[in-house]
């Protein structure tokens, strides 16, 4: 049976949802029309931000995660998803 209170959304999950679909739209804004450079440094500058909260979740996720090794086995995208914050990679 299933532990009812882990399948609880939480108020990281919906900040970290909500904050997924801005950088998708982010993105696509950034693809697809011709921004003025002071809306391509605000992009950047958020963007920057959204990647530090999902540094957080990962880290947050994984300190709580009971099986580390199992968090890793799906967890590393998240990670993987907050690697723009560090320009040098």
């Amino acid at each position: 049976m299933k532990n009812i209170e882990s399948e609880k959304v939480s108020f990281l999950d919906l900040i970290v949802l909500v904050l997924s679909v801005y950088v998708l739209l982010a993105l696509l804004a950034y693809s697809f029309f011709e921004l003025s450079e002071e809306t391509i440094r605000l992009i950047l500058l958020l963007d920057n931000i959204v990647c530090l909260v999902f540094l957080y979740d990962f880290f947050h996720r994984f300190i709580k995660a009971p099986d580390k090794k199992e968090y890793l086995k799906w967890g590393w995208i998240d990670f993987i998803s907050s690697i723009p914050i560090f320009h040098f990679l």
